[in-house]
């Protein structure tokens, strides 16, 4: 008998984990206890959450989808696991209650490799999501507005090595006890080597701090932040709290807000290309994100197209390239 040769023995696992990956759909006139097939799909995020495994793929058709995104495996290197709409911007993750006890739209929980593509995320009320403990999820192409009531809508709490990109997230308002707005629309702590890139941060509690993007201490480290644009509400407004060197600061105050312009500037290792100024959609009224002549965010990074359609969901925005 002749020795198997080494070559053969190591594609024998791909074979196998290939021939199992599988591609789910989740539809609004679906049923759990159907097979989750295009002609048959399941009905709710909780059954995609709780039957992905690595490879595997839940497709969501246009329309508005109540419960959060938190699966109950992660994918791996290879075979990540995806959660994607059918067509970008119109599909609406409306939230629900998580495994936390948050209100939010995404839940990540010790889960790696995990890909989440082309969503609205649109609470009904809460936040937009909360990763805890993530590392290699990627988060691409969607839309985030309107959460109310958290004072970080987007958090990240001892994550690494993830990856932000070509998102919108708009218009979110923290309101405490005291009536106070305050808040910060993107948070990181505790996390480190992350890459947030061609995103847009904006009008994020405009008549509060205004802050978009808020680093904890030394411990939000070796993050990336490229060609982002951030705006507090007003031009020239700082957005930025981070623990600056303290040889470049101008006030001696570490955690002192800076803006864009500056922070290209005290950590160019870190940040670059980063843009400061409102974006100039031309219709927010009417869901249509394309920019004005004259935007800063022209050229800087991917072009959007945004329209209102009709349907049983007006909040509903399709994406035309």
């Amino acid at each position: 008998m002749h020795p198997v040769p080494r070559f053969l023995a190591l594609t024998v696992p791909l074979v196998a984990l290939a021939a199992t990956a599988t591609e789910y759909f989740v539809a609004p006139n679906g049923n759990d206890a159907d097979p989750g097939t295009r002609e048959q799909p399941w009905l709710t995020t909780g059954k995609a959450n709780a039957t992905l495994q690595p490879g595997d793929t839940a497709t969501f058709p246009d329309g508005t989808y109540p419960g959060v995104i938190e699966p109950a495996a992660s994918g791996t290197e290879a075979a990540p696991i995806t959660y994607r709409a059918a067509t970008p911007r119109a599909v609406v993750l409306s939230g629900g209650k998580a495994s936390s006890g948050k209100d939010l739209c995404v839940f990540l929980k010790g889960r790696s490799h995990i890909v989440l593509s082309g969503f609205q995320l649109l609470p009904e009320r809460g936040g937009w999501f909360l990763w805890e403990g993530t590392s290699h999820c990627v988060m691409r192409d969607s839309h985030m507005e309107k959460a109310t009531g958290q004072w970080a809508p987007a958090h990240l709490q001892d994550c690494h090595y993830n990856r932000f990109e070509n998102l919108e997230a708009w218009r979110a308002i923290s309101v405490d006890a005291n009536g106070h707005v305050g808040g910060n629309m993107f948070q990181l702590f505790a996390s480190t080597h992350n890459v947030l890139q061609n995103n847009l941060f904006a009008d994020n509690d405009p008549d509060g701090d205004g802050v978009q993007l808020s680093m904890a201490g030394n411990i939000a480290i070796d993050n990336r932040f490229h060609a982002n644009l951030l705006f507090g509400g007003r031009p020239g407004m700082a957005t930025i709290r981070y623990a600056w060197p303290a040889a470049a600061t101008d006030t001696g105050v570490r955690s002192a807000l800076r803006t864009p312009d500056q922070a290209n500037t005290l950590l160019p290792d870190q940040f670059a290309a980063n843009l400061d100024g409102a974006p100039q959609f031309a219709d927010l009224a009417a869901d249509d994100y394309r920019l004005q002549p004259g935007s800063p965010a022209i050229d800087t990074g991917r072009p959007r197209y945004c329209r209102k359609v009709t349907g049983p969901d007006p909040r509903i925005a399709q994406v035309e390239k």
